[in-house]
């Protein structure tokens, strides 16, 4: 039997969490609340991952920055960068682009334009017309209580979110993975990626 690649290892845990950071001009320095969190993968820490929401207005910026490094005989650097852009509660823009070792990998830009959202997959185009009031990338802020879905800015689509109980709640991926996401008080304490490469935990710093 083959050993995967760690870069198929790490294309596959990117594809089941998010790596958020917005566009510095959406950032306020009003209201800002930042959590850093440990990513840990067979009982060993393989990298980080911080958020920062900030509140300007009717204008929300939600930051997710984050990095990791996993060696199968070599290294793979995997970088990534989301734009998710709300006004009230509704998402205006969003953006994704990601590369490994320097080369594309992903490059997705979602615009809302006359209720429609345009949505750019590569030279792919497709339309959602539904709006969109809760994405991946929000979740990592409050406890998504009473949702049932949430939109990927990674897959371009719906995925369902149910709630297991004790305030955790479960994605599962279109590729047959899964996100699960736990809360105390409201507040995200953790996050497990498990996909058929392996799993990664990323629990909150206290």
């Amino acid at each position: 039997m083959n050993t995967p690649s760690a870069s198929k290892i790490i294309a596959t845990l990117l594809m089941a969490f998010i790596v958020v950071k917005i566009q510095a001009q959406f950032i306020s320095t009003n209201d800002v609340s930042i959590q850093t969190f440990t990513a840990i993968r067979k009982g060993k820490i393989v990298g980080w991952l911080k958020t920062m929401i900030s509140q300007n207005g009717e204008e929300k910026s939600l930051t997710i920055d984050s990095k990791l490094t996993i060696s199968i005989v070599i290294s793979f650097e995997a970088k990534a960068t989301t734009v998710n852009k709300f006004k009230g509660n509704t998402l205006i823009q969003a953006g994704v682009y990601r590369t490994l070792n320097g080369k594309e990998k992903l490059d997705n830009q979602i615009q809302l334009t006359d209720g429609r959202y345009r949505v750019n997959k590569g030279e792919a185009k497709q339309v959602v017309d539904k709006s969109i009031r809760h994405t991946v990338a929000s979740i990592y802020f409050l406890e998504p209580v009473g949702v049932t879905e949430v939109f990927s800015e990674v897959y371009l689509q719906f995925m369902p979110l149910k709630y297991i109980g004790a305030s955790v709640y479960v994605s599962e991926l279109p590729d047959g993975g899964t996100m699960t996401y736990a809360y105390k008080l409201g507040k995200l304490t953790s996050i497990t990626a498990s996909t058929s490469y392996g799993t990664v935990l990323f629990q909150l710093n206290q």
